[in-house]
């Protein structure tokens, strides 16, 4: 399993189950980074080492996503999975504000991930009253019931699974 920043989601949700997980960062002063690479740089990731990829809230900090998930598909073995998250509708991030540059519709992930993976699943939760509190920076338990409601006019992240066939070489 690949994971970007640190392996949160990895230990949380493989539970045990996993062999080994790498860590990737751009920055060498990680010290849980087992891989310092630039998502973006031609060959960035080794092919076919992964069976899984988790990319959470990372693509609006790459300055080409397509070419981030080109080299993610590419790390990806046969019968690998990327697990994918991206801001639709968020504040700037303050700390990142300088390379924080993109966000993401339901329609354009799945044309992003269309053109690269086999099995592609993208889901977009959200209503109106989730992305106002979002904006103005307040938790669920801050909302209440109101925000578990869907409403597609409004997502607030976008959530994608996307496979590649087993049998693909």
């Amino acid at each position: 399993v690949l994971e970007v920043l640190d392996d949160t989601y990895a230990r949380r949700l493989g539970a045990g189950r996993l062999g080994r997980v790498d860590v990737l960062d751009i920055d060498a002063t990680n010290p849980a980074a087992t891989i310092v690479a630039d998502l973006c740089a031609p060959d960035a990731l080794e092919a076919a080492r992964f069976d899984c990829v988790i990319l959470t809230q990372v693509l609006q900090y790459v300055a080409d996503p397509a070419v981030a998930l080109a080299n993610v598909r590419r790390s990806l073995r046969p019968g690998g999975v990327l697990l994918l998250t991206v801001p639709s509708l968020s504040r700037l991030d303050a700390r990142n504000a300088a390379v924080d540059r993109w966000r993401f519709m339901p329609a354009g992930v799945e044309l992003l991930l269309g053109d690269l993976f086999d099995d592609v699943e993208v889901d977009a939760p959200g209503n109106l009253t989730s992305a106002a509190a979002g904006l103005l920076g307040l938790a669920a338990e801050e909302v209440g019931p109101r925000g578990a409601a869907r409403e597609p006019r409004f997502p607030l992240v976008v959530t994608a699974r996307a496979s590649v066939r087993p049998d693909a070489g």
